[in-house]
């Protein structure tokens, strides 16, 4: 599949951007029948299961019940930030993983993120959904997010959703004042 950015239009530099290196990962979450041809104008009613709050969503918690056993794990990304999630929680079909990271931010401040998944993925900042950052295809293509950051901690949690066969994520933060900082310890950063 092709990994690169093009034709997207970049919004900043090159040196502004960066890989999250470290994340907790959660997963896989079973989330029922997924009706690819019900993506579109009706997409919530279609397809309840790409929308279901699983609890990840609002951040790191370690060892929450309903988590249905699971655990969440440090992984590290690999080259150009990529979650490869078959390596990482195997292949799994019609299924949800979450990935986390705390972002401090030394003053409010919005910046952006790049997100690239197979095959749909939405991002949740400080427990929100932002309507504007979800990709749904297969893979959807580059999706840029705005991440509006409060000064001081930030939780940014990406939910990737596999319909069949592989997945994976994509994410590089915008980062033009090098003044944020990344943890994975919601008690840092």
């Amino acid at each position: 599949m092709r990994m690169e950015e093009i034709p997207v239009m970049p919004i900043y530099p090159e040196a502004a951007w960066r890989e999250v290196e470290e994340w907790q990962l959660i997963g896989p979450f079973e989330i029922g029948v997924i009706d690819p041809k019900g993506i579109g104008a009706d997409i919530h009613s279609a397809n309840p299961g790409l929308f279901r709050l699983f609890g990840p969503e609002s951040g790191y918690q370690q060892d929450i019940p309903g988590y249905a056993g699971l655990s969440w794990n440090k992984v590290n990304s690999g080259p150009k930030g990529l979650l490869n999630h078959n390596a990482l929680l195997g292949t799994a079909d019609e299924a949800a993983a979450f990935s986390y990271v705390a972002i401090d931010s030394p003053e409010a401040e919005t910046t952006y993120a790049l997100m690239y998944a197979d095959n749909f993925v939405q991002a949740y900042v400080n427990g929100e959904l932002v309507e504007k950052a979800m990709g749904f295809g297969a893979p959807g293509g580059f999706v840029y997010v705005p991440l509006a950051l409060h000064q001081g901690q930030n939780t940014v949690v990406i939910k990737t959703i596999n319909h069949h066969g592989d997945w994976f994520l994509r994410f590089r933060l915008a980062d033009p004042e090098h003044h944020l900082r990344l943890s994975i310890d919601p008690a840092a950063p």
